[in-house]
C-alpha cells in the first residue's frame, strides 16, 4: 500500500487506516483495518452542503471498514461514504466516479451520503486468473492551519481576534488543527473564556507552583509542568497504571502492530459497542454466556433432545413426613438468567439425568424403545410437574414417576418430552447415535407405537412395537415431495423410474425418460437428449408402454364437492384445489372436515369447509394435487407533491429490500402529497430478484366529495343499574353530534380474563328487569374475547383491574373497590385511600390528601418519632418519639417531616415540603417514593421504586409507566402506546395490519396498536 499526505480536503485521523492488498494471494481481496475511533475530518464544501460546525470547527466521521471482495477487473476508486445526517463513516469501493454529493456526471445525487475520494486501486488482468497484482494508493490528506512564524502571523487571522481588553482570542477550537511553525504572540492569550499568561517551551525548568495561574497549552510540554502533568495524566510513553476506572467510549487495540481482522489478522480489538475480537482466550475460572456458538462440531453424549420444555435445578427440596421420611414429591427452584421465565408447564413428563459417583450411577447404557433410558455413569430420574409457580415461572412442585427413587438434583438438566393434559405440550424429538425420532400425542410416562410420528436412522428398536423392520431407513406417515426419487442397484447402477408428464402437448420438449399420454397410448421418451417429436410407432425416440385398449368406464367430472352430494364411482371432484376420483360411490368429502356433535361440517363465511388435515383414502384417490405459487412478488410505494413520475427504484438481491424514499406498504395521498406511486418486483424461480418496474400511478387525489358520518366511538365501563347504555349505530342523520356503541363488562373470575363482555344493541337505561342476560338489549362477545379482554392487556383504552381512567384501584374478589390512587381533579383531591368504595374516598379510615395530609382511624408506629408539633384526640403509644415542637393533645399541627424506622431499620420519611411518601432501607439507600406532585406544585403525582443495587428503576405517573436501568434503557407505557429506548435509539410500538395467506381465499389478519397485538382475524383478501 503507497500512503501519502497531499489533500487539503481532508484529514484522516494519523495511521487510522490499514489496506492490505492481494490479501491471501488473492488479487481481488481486499483486507481492510481501521482504528477504533478514526475520523476523517473534512474541509467545508459549502456548494454540496459541508460546513463548519456551530463552534467553528471542521466537520468530522467515524471511519469503519471491511474486507472487500472486488467483483471487477477495472480500477476502483476508495471512498470515504459519510452519512449526512450522523457522525459514521465507511471505507468504501467503487469503479464509479462519485462527485462529493453522490452523483455521477452531475446526475442522481444521493440524498443520504457525501462520497469523499481517499485513494485508489489499479486494475488486474482477470478475475479468475489474474497475473497483475492489484496495487492500492491511500491519501491520509493534510488538513491544517495556516502556517505562522514569529515574523509574520498574518495566517492566523482566521483563527484569532484581538478583544476591546488586548486579549487575543481563538475563533476556532484548536483541536480541530493540526499547528504548523511556532507561534510568537505579545499579549495575552484567552482560551475558553480563560486567561493564559503563560506558555511552556521546551527547555523550561522549575517546579509548576500553586501559585501559578498560568495553564500550558502546546504541543511542547516539558521541563516544570510534565511532572506534575504525568500525575494526572496516562503516558504515552512508558509504563503507566491507575487505580481509577477508565473508560474507553470508543473501544481498545491491543497489538504490537495494531489490529487487523480475519484469520490472517493481528492484534485485538474492543469496539465501542463492546464487541470484541481476538486471537485467543484463556479462562482460569468459568464462561457464563447466556449463547455459545460453535465454528464446525457439535458433540453430544447420550441422546439430544427438543422438547416443548426444559431446565436446569437451581435447587430441590424433597417432602417428608412428620418422622422425617423423604416422600415422592417435593419442589424445585429452576436456574434462570435475569429476564428470563420457566419453560415447565403443569402435567409436563420430564426425564433428567445425574452423575452421583456411587452406586446411584448406572453401569452401562440402556434403551428399551418405549422411552426408558440408562446411561453409563449416570442416574436417571422420572418425574411430573404438578404445579408452577413465581412471578417468572421459577418454582414447580413434582412427583417421581411410580417405582422411581432419585429426586431431581440441583445443576441437573431436564427435560420435558411429553404432557400428561396439555395438547400443545406432547410433541418432542430426540437423536441418539443410531436413529433419531420425533414423537406425538405423548401423554405418558412410556412410548407407544403411536406416539412414534417419524424414525430415521436405525429402525431394529421397533421390533418391540411388532414392526417387522430391520437396518437404516425411515419410518414416517405420508410423503410429500416435488424433486425426483432415484433408486440404483447395490452395484451403484441406475434405476430408472417413468416421470408422468400428462396428456402429450405439441411444440413442448420431453426429457430423457418422461412418460406422456397420447392417441389413448402411453409413450415413453428413450432419446437421451429428449425430443419435441409427436410420439408413433415409427419415431425412435418413443417407446410405446401401453397400447390402445378398448373402450371402457372412463371418469366422471362432478365439480367442486358440496355437503349432500353423491359421488358415484369414477366420479372426479375438487377439494381445496386438488382432484379426486371415487373409488367407490359416497357421499363423504375426499378432504375430511371438522364437525359438530350432530355431524354438521364447521364452515367459513365464504362457504369453505375447516379441515382436519387428513385425507380421505379409503374411498378417493388424488389424481391432480393442488400446484406450488409462482414466482414471488414485491410491492413498494412512494408519493409526490405533483404528477411526475419518479425515477426507477434499485433493486438489491435481499428479500423485503426498500430503497431510500420508498416505503413497504401505501401511506395514503393527502392535500400535501396528491400522488402515490407503486413499483413491483419479482423472484425468479431460481432465487434472483428482478429489477423494479417503471412507477406507475397506485392513487390520486380527487376533487372533494360530501364529508362521510363521523364512525361510532366505543365505550367501555363495568355494569351497573339505573345507567343509560347507548347503540347509535342506526341513528345516520347527522342529529348526534358524537354517536357511541356501550361494551359493558360483568366480572366472572371462572373465565381466564376475569370478565364476560357484553354489546349493547339497542339504546336503553338499565334496570332490574333489562339487566345484560337481556338479549333483546344486549349481545355476548363469543369465545374470541379472550383476544380483547384478557387478564393482562397494554393498550390505551383497557378495561383493567388495576388501571382505570386516570386512576389506580384495587378491587375485592367480589369487584368492589376497597383501596387506591387518584390523579383525578374532581371532588376532594384525595391522592391515596384505603378501606372504602372511590366514591367515599374523602372519608376513607386511610386517606392522604393532594396536600399531604395524611388521615387514618388507627396507626402502629414502632421506633421513633419525629415531628414539630402534632395532635392527639386520644391515647398516643410509642416505644420511642422525639418531638422538637409544639405537641398538643387536643389540637396540633406538624410543620416538619415525620421519620418512622422500621424493626428492619427501614425508613419511612414523609416530606411536608414536597408533600412526598420516601422509603429508605437499612443502608439509608432510597428505595421507594411517592410524589404528590413530580416537579411543580398541580402536576400529577408519581410513585418511583428502586433496586437495591439502584440499577434499575420505575416511575408511574397518570401518563406513563417507565421501566429502566442506570445505562438510560427503558421502556414507556403510555396511552399512545409502546416505546423501549435504548442507545439514544427510540423504538415505537408498530401500529398497523400484518396479513398471512390463509388460503387461496382467506388471509390470517394481526392488528396491532402501539406494539399490542390486539386482534387476529380470518378475513377475506
Amino acid at each position: 500500500m503507497i500512503t501519502d499526505y497531499q489533500s487539503n480536503a481532508y484529514r484522516i485521523s494519523y495511521q487510522g487506516v490499514s489496506m492490505t492488498e492481494n490479501a491471501l494471494e488473492n488479487p481481488n481481496l481486499i483486507q481492510v483495518g481501521v482504528v477504533p475511533g478514526c475520523t476523517i475530518m473534512v474541509a467545508p464544501q459549502k456548494s454540496y452542503g459541508i460546513d463548519y460546525l456551530p463552534n467553528g470547527e471542521y466537520r468530522s466521521w467515524t471511519l469503519t471498514g471491511y474486507n472487500t471482495r472486488l467483483n471487477r477487473t477495472e480500477a476502483h476508486y476508495i471512498y470515504a461514504r459519510l452519512e449526512r445526517g450522523s457522525d459514521d463513516a465507511m471505507v468504501l469501493f467503487s469503479v464509479n466516479d462519485y462527485a462529493t454529493d453522490g452523483s455521477i456526471g452531475g446526475e442522481n445525487p444521493s440524498e443520504d451520503f457525501y462520497y469523499i475520494r481517499i485513494g485508489s486501486i489499479t486494475a488486474t488482468d482477470s478475475l479468475e486468473a489474474a497475473t497483475l497484482d492489484r496495487e492500492i494508493t491511500l491519501d491520509y490528506g493534510k488538513l491544517f492551519t495556516p502556517e505562522g512564524n514569529d515574523q509574520d502571523a498574518a495566517g492566523w487571522k482566521e483563527l484569532f481576534e484581538l478583544t476591546a481588553e488586548g486579549l487575543i482570542r481563538p475563533l476556532k477550537r484548536f483541536t480541530s488543527f493540526i499547528v504548523q511553525g511556532t507561534l510568537s504572540i505579545i499579549g495575552k492569550l484567552v482560551i475558553n473564556d480563560k486567561q493564559i499568561s503563560d506558555v511552556a517551551r521546551q527547555g523550561d525548568e522549575g517546579d509548576f507552583l500553586q501559585s501559578d495561574e498560568s495553564v500550558p497549552t502546546t504541543k511542547l510540554l516539558t521541563g516544570k509542568y510534565l511532572d506534575l502533568l504525568r500525575q494526572y495524566l496516562i503516558n504515552k510513553d512508558r509504563e503507566d497504571s491507575t487505580k481509577f476506572l477508565l473508560t474507553m467510549m470508543a473501544g481498545i487495540v491491543v497489538g504490537e502492530k495494531g489490529f487487523a481482522e480475519g484469520l490472517t489478522g493481528f492484534g485485538a480489538k474492543i469496539d465501542k459497542k463492546g464487541y470484541g475480537e481476538m486471537r485467543g482466550l484463556r479462562l482460569w475460572e468459568f464462561l457464563e454466556v447466556p449463547e455459545l456458538r460453535y465454528n464446525r462440531v457439535e458433540i453430544f453424549l447420550g441422546i439430544k433432545w427438543r422438547v416443548p420444555g426444559a431446565g436446569i435445578i437451581l435447587s430441590c427440596t424433597p417432602d417428608t413426613d412428620s418422622e422425617g421420611n423423604q416422600l415422592t414429591t417435593g419442589t424445585c427452584t429452576l436456574k434462570l438468567e435475569e429476564g428470563e421465565f420457566g419453560a415447565v408447564s403443569k402435567d409436563d413428563i420430564a426425564l433428567g439425568i445425574f452423575h452421583f459417583g456411587d452406586e446411584r450411577d448406572a453401569t452401562e447404557d440402556s434403551d428399551d424403545s418405549k422411552g426408558n433410558f440408562k446411561f453409563s455413569g449416570f442416574a436417571t430420574t422420572y418425574f411430573r410437574v404438578t404445579e408452577v409457580s413465581g412471578d417468572n415461572n421459577e418454582t414447580f412442585r413434582y412427583a417421581l414417576r411410580p417405582g422411581y427413587t432419585i429426586h431431581p438434583q440441583p445443576q441437573m438438566n431436564f427435560s420435558c418430552y411429553g404432557n400428561f393434559t396439555d395438547e400443545a405440550r406432547k410433541s418432542s424429538a430426540y437423536e441418539t447415535r443410531t436413529y433419531t425420532r420425533l414423537l406425538w400425542k405423548q401423554n405418558d410416562w412410556e412410548f407407544t407405537v403411536g406416539n412414534i410420528a417419524m424414525q430415521y436412522g436405525d429402525l431394529t428398536n421397533l421390533n418391540i412395537f411388532g414392526l417387522n423392520m430391520s437396518g437404516y431407513s425411515m419410518y414416517l406417515n405420508s410423503v410429500y415431495f416435488t424433486g425426483t426419487i432415484n433408486q440404483v442397484k447395490p452395484d451403484g447402477t441406475p434405476v430408472l423410474v417413468a416421470n408422468d408428464r400428462g396428456q402429450w402437448e405439441s411444440g413442448t420438449k420431453y426429457e430423457f425418460y418422461d412418460r406422456v399420454s397420447h392417441d389413448g397410448i402411453l409413450w415413453l421418451c428413450v432419446a437421451e437428449d429428449g425430443t419435441e417429436t409427436e410420439p408413433s410407432k415409427e419415431n425412435a425416440d418413443w417407446l410405446l408402454q401401453v397400447d390402445k385398449g378398448e373402450d371402457g368406464a372412463g371418469l366422471t367430472y362432478i365439480g367442486r364437492w358440496e355437503s349432500g352430494m353423491e359421488v358415484p364411482e369414477m366420479g372426479v371432484v375438487t377439494m381445496c384445489g386438488s382432484s379426486f376420483s371415487a373409488k367407490n360411490a359416497t357421499n363423504n368429502p375426499p378432504l375430511w372436515c371438522w364437525t359438530d356433535n350432530d355431524g354438521n361440517r364447521f364452515i367459513f363465511e365464504d362457504g369453505g369447509y375447516i379441515l382436519t388435515g387428513e385425507q380421505n383414502s379409503l374411498e378417493y384417490e388424488i389424481i391432480a394435487q393442488k400446484g406450488e405459487d409462482g414466482p414471488y412478488t414485491e410491492e413498494i410505494y412512494t408519493r409526490t407533491t405533483i404528477n411526475s413520475t419518479p425515477s426507477t427504484p434499485t433493486t438489491a438481491q435481499i428479500d423485503d429490500y426498500i430503497p431510500s424514499g420508498w416505503t413497504r406498504s401505501p401511506s395514503g395521498i393527502s392535500v400535501s402529497y396528491p400522488y402515490e406511486w407503486v413499483s413491483k418486483r419479482r423472484k425468479s424461480t431460481d432465487g434472483e430478484w428482478g429489477l423494479f418496474s417503471t412507477p406507475a400511478v397506485f392513487a390520486q387525489l380527487s376533487e372533494k366529495g360530501a364529508d362521510g358520518l363521523q364512525g361510532c366511538v366505543i365505550r367501555d365501563s363495568e355494569w351497573a343499574l339505573n345507567t343509560e347504555y347507548r347503540n347509535d349505530s342506526d341513528v345516520k342523520d347527522g342529529s348526534l353530534p358524537v354517536r357511541y356503541i356501550d361494551v359493558a363488562l360483568v366480572r366472572n373470575n371462572a373465565m381466564e380474563t376475569g370478565w364476560d363482555a357484553y354489546q349493547c344493541l339497542k339504546t336503553h337505561v338499565s334496570s332490574s328487569s333489562i339487566t345484560y342476560a337481556n338479549t333483546e338489549y344486549w349481545k355476548k362477545f363469543g369465545a374470541n374475547v379472550g383476544s380483547i379482554f384478557t387478564s393482562l392487556i397494554i393498550a390505551k383504552n383497557a378495561k383493567i383491574q388495576l388501571f382505570q381512567g386516570n386512576d389506580l384501584l384495587i378491587q375485592k374478589d367480589d369487584g368492589t373497590v376497597t383501596a387506591g390512587m387518584t390523579g383525578s381533579n374532581s371532588g376532594s383531591l384525595v391522592r391515596i385511600f384505603a378501606g372504602s368504595t372511590y366514591e367515599n374516598r374523602a372519608s376513607a379510615p386511610f386517606r392522604v390528601t393532594e396536600s399531604g395530609e395524611m388521615y387514618a382511624t388507627k396507626a402502629h408506629i414502632q421506633g421513633e418519632v419525629v415531628a414539630t408539633s402534632g395532635s392527639f384526640s386520644g391515647e398516643l403509644k410509642g416505644a420511642t418519639g422525639t418531638f422538637s415542637g409544639e405537641l398538643k393533645a387536643a389540637t396540633g399541627t406538624f410543620s416538619g417531616n415525620i421519620s418512622i424506622t422500621t424493626a428492619y431499620n427501614y425508613k419511612l420519611l414523609i416530606d411536608s415540603e414536597f408533600a412526598e411518601f420516601r422509603i429508605y432501607d437499612e443502608r439509608s439507600q432510597s428505595a421507594a417514593s411517592l410524589q404528590g406532585f413530580s416537579d411543580i406544585p398541580g402536576s400529577s403525582p408519581q410513585l418511583s421504586l428502586s433496586s437495591r443495587d439502584n440499577k434499575y428503576r420505575a416511575d408511574l405517573s397518570v401518563l406513563q409507566l417507565s421501566v429502566g436501568d442506570d445505562n438510560g434503557t427503558f421502556g414507556i407505557f403510555s396511552s399512545s402506546g409502546i416505546q423501549f429506548r435504548e442507545n439514544g435509539e427510540v423504538y415505537d410500538g408498530y401500529t398497523d395490519r400484518i396479513s398471512f395467506e390463509y388460503n387461496s381465499l382467506m388471509n390470517r389478519n394481526l392488528y396491532f396498536k402501539g406494539g399490542i397485538l390486539y386482534k387476529v382475524a380470518i378475513e377475506k383478501k
